[in-house]
């Protein structure tokens, strides 16, 4: 999945993937491997389907997918039913592939980058962590009241990170003037969270790893700058489910292990070229604790 999302997210796969007919005409060519990539993801969500569809039973979802068939089986007519509700499924799939598992995944990797590269802030977690929950259970998330620190270290990695810069692609539905621009309507249009994230309008030193910018009079602040999950209406309908994923596996790794710099590894913490943002190849030591 991560080599799909760098293929996609190459400039000129980027620019194709809004300009089907230009897409089309350069595929011929074979000058990109837009559709190719497509097509993998396509292919991954059928055989996620069909393997579904053949150990189906009706009564006992294991889960979304098993769900999504049994309302097909009960549904006569609409999305739900025949070669539509197939494909309707299919795309379904490859949303919850990208959206909702592989960003997750690119969050943890560059957390655990960070943690590799800062270890005074990650021994301030663990011994934050071993106060507040101690090492007989898994941390919560009833426990981030408890875990300010915790909180506000992911909140400035996510910041630095922004594994999605330009959000998801956006279409205005009447003709519109921003900032002294005439947009027209169905302009394709993208939000640039990476601009605001990293603006020296909006954080004191954005190029520095600083989780204590969000700290004030000893206590966690959420600073509405840090937009990685959009803005408005249209913002990730997942942004709460990320962010409990994210703090549960963040703090259950952070609290069974210590992540430990490889020898002979450097952490650079600019991000490889992709649709999202994701941490160049780099290795880390889990040691038990």
């Amino acid at each position: 999945m991560d080599r799909l999302m760098r293929d996609v997210g190459k400039p000129i796969n980027m620019l194709l993937l809004y300009n089907a007919p230009l897409a089309k005409a350069t595929d011929r060519l074979g000058m990109h491997k837009m559709f190719t990539c497509i097509e993998t993801m396509r292919n991954m969500a059928a055989e996620i389907r069909a393997e579904h569809e053949s150990t189906f039973t009706d009564g006992s979802p294991r889960d979304f997918v098993d769900v999504y068939i049994a309302a097909q089986k009960a549904a006569k007519n609409g999305f739900f039913v025949g070669p539509f509700g197939d494909l309707n499924l299919e795309n379904v799939i490859v949303d919850l592939l990208i959206a909702g598992s592989e960003t997750t995944s690119t969050s943890l990797s560059w957390c655990m980058l960070y943690m590799a590269k800062y270890q005074e802030v990650q021994e301030k977690i663990q011994e934050e962590i071993r106060r507040a929950v101690g090492s007989t259970r898994l941390p919560e998330w009833k426990d981030r009241t408890e875990l300010p620190y915790t909180e506000f270290v992911l909140l400035e990695i996510q910041r630095m990170s922004c594994i999605a810069p330009l959000a998801a692609a956006h279409c205005t539905t009447k003709d519109t003037e921003l900032a002294g621009f005439f947009v027209p309507k169905n302009t394709t249009v993208f939000v640039n969270l990476h601009a605001v994230t990293t603006s020296k309008d909006c954080f004191e030193e954005p190029d520095v790893f600083r989780p204590d910018r969000f700290l004030e009079n000893g206590k966690f602040v959420n600073d509405s700058n840090v937009v990685i999950f959009g803005l408005g209406k249209r913002r990730c309908l997942g942004e709460t489910l990320a962010r409990m994923e994210l703090f549960l596996f963040f703090a259950g790794i952070v609290q069974r292990f210590s992540i430990r710099s490889a020898p002979g590894e450097t952490y650079d913490v600019q991000a490889a070229e992709g649709f999202t943002l994701v941490p160049k190849p780099f290795k880390v030591l889990f040691v038990p604790r």
